[in-house]
């Protein structure tokens, strides 16, 4: 195993391979192509180019947590993110629908979200990890409710387009001046942000944020509204759909 700054705990050491998601929600014998992020935007049609590399599999993920860390998820939060993300495969199966309203019963809302974002620390750099400790302690102590105001996370619904893992970008809109800083991925069939010093709204997301509000393993209803989202293109909150991409695409020719 390689050694490295656990993202974690932010102790040197070997680093075992964390599953982003975890092994259990189908990511065990996932095929995937890692592509540079400059190799990709300098095509000027991404969607048909074929790109070279090697085809990796055994399921996404990284050398990011020690063994001690990797466990502890392990143990204490991986099965009710399951459990959790689980609920929207039938969701994701009905095609023909793309914005579903429910209430979930049952389910540890801070574990769940304790996963969630300990996922985010294994996608960024050790950065992340070392400038945001506050964050850290929030996952470590399982009972703490002590998220950081500056953090907030979304949900969507994803089952059409590439499987996205974006560490922190800056999304600028110049028309809407809309700036947000955030970190994603999407892999079915959810998608996850996470936003930092975001105070505006995502309307086609769902908020979780208020799960660090509740007990640890203390289950819960919930209701919420999900949209489907696609993600053809590895951009920060990018769901356009393909024939909108495409004439983009034309008009910049």
């Amino acid at each position: 195993m390689p050694e490295g700054m656990c993202r974690l705990c932010n102790k040197f050491g070997k680093l075992s391979y964390e599953h982003v998601p975890p092994k259990v929600n189908f990511n065990k014998k996932t095929r995937f192509q890692s592509i540079p992020f400059m190799d990709y935007i300098k095509e000027h049609n991404p969607l048909e180019t074929k790109f070279k590399g090697k085809i990796e599999q055994g399921g996404i993920g990284y050398y990011s947590l020690c063994q001690t860390c990797n466990n502890f998820l392990g143990t204490t939060y991986v099965k009710d993110f399951q459990k959790y993300s689980n609920t929207f495969i039938e969701f994701a199966k009905k095609k023909h629908l793309n914005a579903f309203e429910l209430t979930m019963h049952d389910f540890s809302a801070l574990n769940v979200l304790k996963q969630i974002i300990s996922m985010f620390f294994s996608i960024n750099d050790e950065l992340f990890s070392k400038n945001n400790r506050d964050l850290a302690e929030f996952i470590l102590i399982p009972s703490s409710n002590k998220l950081p105001n500056r953090f907030r996370v979304f949900n969507y619904l994803k089952t059409e387009g590439q499987l996205r893992n974006l560490p922190i970008t800056a999304l600028v809109n110049l028309e809407t001046k809309r700036n947000v800083i955030g970190t994603e991925f999407a892999f079915p069939p959810l998608g996850h942000v996470l936003t930092i010093d975001f105070n505006g709204n995502l309307p086609y997301h769902q908020e979780i944020t208020s799960f660090k509000d509740y007990q640890f393993s203390k289950l819960v209803s919930f209701d919420m509204k999900f949209f489907r989202l696609p993600t053809h293109l590895p951009f920060l909150l990018d769901y356009r759909d393909i024939a909108t991409i495409k004439n983009a695409l034309d008009k910049s020719l």
